[in-house]
């Protein structure tokens, strides 16, 4: 598994990156603000690593608390890597406010967040408070 990619960035576009690392390979890593990243600039993204039957992808983000809340929406029934990036667009702080006000139109605002996405994921909160650590940090204040 890939934890942690750093190196240049060789190029960016809507939602990745791709980062050349200094022993000559770029990886392609899927983020929610590729536009963010400026071409030749150094960056150190934590990733995550998704493999399925046709393809391997590589989902990135900026902190370790944002790869921690991704690692643990996708435990949760119905939510897929894809998804749980989205939730994360606004970033760690934006995200646990909204679950904690129990805002589903703040999520919908991201990009690639709808209303069922948002809706399902402030349920499954509510009705399983204990699946992960997202609803233990999200109550305690």
């Amino acid at each position: 598994m890939i934890e942690i990619i750093e190196g240049e960035v060789a190029r960016r576009g809507v939602g990745y990156v791709v980062i050349m690392t200094k022993i000559g390979v770029g990886y392609r890593v899927l983020v929610p603000d590729g536009e963010e990243y400026d071409e030749g600039a150094f960056c150190r993204i934590w990733t995550h690593q998704v493999f399925r039957e046709t393809d391997s992808r590589l989902f990135g983000f900026k902190s370790i608390r944002c790869l921690d809340l991704f690692r643990d929406l996708i435990q949760l029934k119905g939510v897929g890597p894809v998804g749980a990036q989205a939730l994360l667009n606004g970033g760690a702080d934006f995200f646990l406010k909204a679950v904690r006000e129990k805002d589903a139109e703040a999520l919908k605002k991201q990009r690639g967040v709808g209303k069922k996405l948002s809706q399902d994921v402030l349920a499954l909160f509510k009705e399983s408070p204990t699946k992960c650590r997202i609803p233990t940090s999200v109550t305690d204040d």
